[in-house]
């Protein structure tokens, strides 16, 4: 199946990468050990000084290649750089004058500044990757970050950005794009340009994106608005110019089935080449999708790929042929490569029905292996009994055993002759009873366990009656750090047991009104270390203190009297940041280790073990991989729904009716009517008065289930009878286990907003069905 698909490919990955390491060979040419004092030029290459001369001297800017001293070195050429363990005296130091006049090309006439420009990133780009191959991998993070708070990013931006914007990329020696034929310009002795990436500007894009994906890593969202390393307004062009490479890398120059491809010594070749750059390219363009999700610097569709423009909801037929590529089971398909390495070049929407998918075939090989589970002894299905007073508690009890180990252990001792919980994949049927413990009416046929679930995370995630879970100052909500004062030595088992609760949620489409904190569905999606601007997402004030620390002049820092410290959530007392860090003052030159360390800590020491027994418990309903494709935003609106205005003609079209009412009913155009003209926020009161949940689905009202559906209630006389007998005096109620509105047949449109708004104000008339 898949996972054995994606198990096997990260094993070949893995055997590549250390049969590369290994290897002595390169391009079948066995090559040298280098010489001792090769091996200390290249460690002296790595200072930043030393990246920044080169960057200097190769882009030293448009305006000063006419006059420039230094020479554009030929493409391939040393260019004046000394050969390593040379010592030749005429080679001289980077940023030196070797060359009166400007820049020429191979016929002898001056090269125009942008011609001396691209040429100039090139080589500096081609040697970065020649003197990073022979390097550490501690030395090559070095000579990244040299390049990424150097000059390098805004200076090959400036050669980049140009041509993405003109959607012209020079050929040089032949380097067209499959499909294209490159053109000629006349007098001049050059090739002509492509209309996207070609050959020539690999090596170029893959470092430019490295480096800027290394400072990415590390600044802070205010640099970013500030216009480091790149203005603002260059967002759109670089977004458009990642996007664009990667699609070229990944879907135009992929087969279809990567895994019955054969590829010969030249597509060989490109693929070597590609990996490398397509990771760079990949990590950076995830960076600036997460960061929009964040600030909304662009509109999300500007990072799908155009051949996806206009189905953002699967509906063209691009988007179509995709999701069924993608469906292939057994095969490792070009748009599963998508799927994993660039997902947010295909539409949301289509990520969304691509989830569901592989839920419903998950769901499916579960429901073919009943007869197995029950053959092992296991429960098919689990029944369980709630106590309104007690939902959690009795939960926890009832459903424990299905997903905690230790649970399953106490169970099979306890009960010996009765079969223990099988998957909470399974059905879940639920009887209600009520504070003296009858049971309430009603048989569970799906719309109860729902009732139950939103229940259940409305109790247990409320940081006063729990405990569990902390909120911060935007009212949304992450693990609380002092579980274990306030819950007691279980609170990990509850933890795990609410994260499989949520998988369960989101396995079975239920929405919930759960708004958790960023960077806590970053872990929750792939459990990435946390980055700086994570912090943003738990305390915006504490964020923007920390990030007015690295911008204070320096001796207001040493005023501050910081140390190397914090407190700890779970004993109340202080920790040390770094060994000794009681002892260290924060300082000028320590202050940015400081930062990172202090987020660090917040972001993930003092939440470790709450955050990973959580995401335990939720990847036992939900496979990571399906997470992966998914934004941190965007996984909020998985779990919750859209929120905003909601779209009235889209729920009078997917609702249902029963009870007497129809679609051209008068009080039924009545209440659509009605709804169109309710403020934002009672329309969203509404949903929540309805469903349980105040948002929209992702995929419009049809995706709802149950149906939204608008019941005639209030007849005296039963369904048949007349509608003059009806009780309008009664209120509207509601039934949310079943997404059921009870509206009795108000005669006008204004009496049937008085009547509903009241009764969502309100807060009552709520029963079951």
């Amino acid at each position: 199946d898949d996972d054995d698909d994606d198990d096997e490919a990260e094993h070949r990955a893995a055997r590549r990468r250390h049969a590369a390491k290994h290897s002595s060979r390169t391009d079948g040419r066995s090559s040298p050990p280098l010489r001792r004092e090769v091996t200390r030029q290249l460690a002296t290459l790595c200072s930043a000084d030393a990246y920044n001369a080169l960057v200097a001297a190769a882009l030293p800017g448009e305006g000063a290649w006419p006059s420039a001293t230094y020479p554009a070195p030929a493409f391939g050429s040393s260019g004046g750089v000394p050969a390593f363990g040379s010592t030749a005296a005429t080679a001289p130091a980077f940023g030196s004058a070797v060359a009166a006049g400007p820049a020429r090309g191979s016929t002898g006439d001056p090269l125009d500044p942008a011609r001396a420009a691209e040429i100039g990133l090139r080589t500096v780009s081609e040697f970065v990757v020649a003197a990073s191959s022979r390097l550490r991998a501690s030395d090559r993070g070095d000579v990244m970050r040299s390049l990424a708070f150097g000059g390098f990013v805004n200076a090959a931006w400036t050669v980049l950005g140009r041509m993405q914007a003109r959607r012209a990329w020079p050929v040089v020696g032949g380097g067209a794009s499959r499909g294209e034929r490159p053109g000629y310009e006349g007098s001049r002795e050059t090739l002509g340009t492509t209309r996207s990436m070609n050959e020539a500007w690999v090596t170029s894009l893959g470092v430019f994106a490295e480096a800027y994906g290394t400072f990415l890593l590390t600044g802070d969202d205010e640099e970013f608005r500030d216009g480091r390393p790149l203005p603002a307004s260059e967002f759109p062009n670089l977004v458009a110019c990642l996007r664009d490479s990667l699609w070229h890398i990944l879907w135009v120059e992929s087969d279809p089935d990567l895994s019955h491809a054969t590829p010969g010594p030249s597509s060989a070749a490109r693929s070597q080449s590609r990996g490398p750059v397509a990771r760079s390219l990949a990590r950076a363009l995830a960076q600036l999708h997460d960061r929009n999700g964040r600030l909304r610097l662009v509109p999300p569709d500007d990072f799908i790929a155009t051949e996806f423009r206009g189905g953002s909801l699967g509906g063209d037929g691009a988007v179509e042929a995709f999701l069924v590529e993608a469906a292939k089971t057994g095969r490792r398909t070009r748009a599963k490569e998508l799927l994993r390495r660039a997902p947010s070049l295909v539409p949301f929407g289509a990520r969304v029905r691509w989830f569901k998918a592989e839920v419903l075939r998950d769901r499916e090989d579960h429901a073919g292996r009943g007869a197995m589970v029950e053959s092992w002894g296991l429960a098919r299905e689990h029944h369980i009994q709630i106590n309104r007073g007690r939902v959690f508690d009795d939960a926890l009890a009832a459903l424990g055993p299905a997903v905690l180990s230790g649970d399953q252990v106490t169970w099979r001792r306890e009960h010996p002759d009765e079969r223990p919980p099988g998957s909470l994949k399974g059905i879940v049927r639920v009887q209600f009873t009520n504070e003296h413990g009858v049971e309430e009416a009603g048989v569970d046929g799906g719309g109860l366990f729902k009732d139950f679930l939103n229940d259940l995370i409305a109790e247990a995630f409320d940081p006063v009656k729990t405990g569990l879970f902390a909120e911060t100052p935007d009212r949304t909500l992450y693990p609380n750090p002092a579980s274990v004062r306030r819950c007691g030595p279980d609170h990990l088992r509850k933890l795990e047991f609410l994260g499989a609760m949520l998988g369960k949620a989101v396995y079975e489409s239920i929405l919930v009104d759960l708004p958790l904190a960023g960077f806590f569905l970053a872990k929750l999606r792939d459990g990435r270390p946390p980055e700086l601007n994570d912090l943003a997402t738990l305390d915006p004030e504490l964020y923007h203190h920390l990030i007015s620390l690295k911008r204070l002049p320096p001796d207001q820092v040493e005023d501050l009297f910081l140390h190397f410290t914090a407190t700890d959530a779970a004993t109340g007392g202080d920790r040390e940041l770094a060994p000794g860090g009681s002892d260290v003052r924060v300082t000028a030159g320590n202050r940015t280790r400081y930062v990172h360390l202090m987020a660090h800590h917040l972001l993930y020491q003092q939440v470790r073990q709450q955050s990973d027994a959580f995401v335990r418990g939720f990847r036992a309903l939900v496979a990571p991989r399906w997470l992966r494709v998914f934004a941190p935003a965007e996984l909020r609106l998985l779990i919750a729904g859209a929120g905003g205005r909601i779209d009235v003609d889209d729920l009078a079209r997917s609702a249902t009716y029963s009870g007497g009412y129809g679609p051209d009913h008068p009080t039924v155009v009545a209440l659509w009517q009605a709804v169109n003209e309710f403020t934002e926020e009672e329309q969203r009161d509404l949903l929540r008065f309805v469903t349980a949940c105040p948002n929209t689905p992702l995929l419009g009202f049809g995706q709802l289930t149950p149906p939204f559906c608008v019941h005639r209630s209030g007849m005296t006389g039963g369904s048949r009878g007349s509608e003059e007998d009806a009780d309008t005096a009664r209120l509207p109620t509601a039934a949310t286990c079943m997404n059921l509105l009870k509206l009795p047949p108000y005669r006008t449109k204004e009496q049937v907003q008085k009547k509903l708004l009241y009764a969502i104000k309100s807060g009552s008339g709520f029963d079951l069905s």
